[in-house]
């Protein structure tokens, strides 16, 4: 009988244990499923700063003559014509180097 007492007992804790152990693996679970929650939600409004920046930048490239990040020099200018015609000769002699 005491036996049988004593093996009630163990299995009481073991169990009591476990559950413990399995509300602390709920509560674990949870806070990590809030931080990915918060990290897709971090995510989602970067993605989104970085797309209406890149808008704003390309808005302002358009009205500014701006291609690519790099002010294009007017076609009539000295500095672009000497450019087209390096980039002419350089296709020319098979090498696609730009001054």
């Amino acid at each position: 009988m005491l036996l049988a007492c004593c093996r009630v007992e163990e299995e009481v804790s073991q169990k009591a244990s476990a559950v413990k152990r399995s509300r602390e693996l709920e509560i674990q679970l949870q806070e990590m499923q809030e931080d990915l929650d918060a990290e897709k939600s971090t995510r989602s409004k970067v993605e989104r700063q970085k797309r209406d920046l890149g808008e704003v930048r390309n808005t302002q490239a358009r009205t500014q003559g701006v291609r690519g990040g790099v002010r294009r020099p007017p076609p009539n200018s000295q500095i672009y014509t000497k450019k087209v015609h390096a980039v002419c000769i350089s296709k020319i002699q098979g090498s696609f180097i730009t001054l």
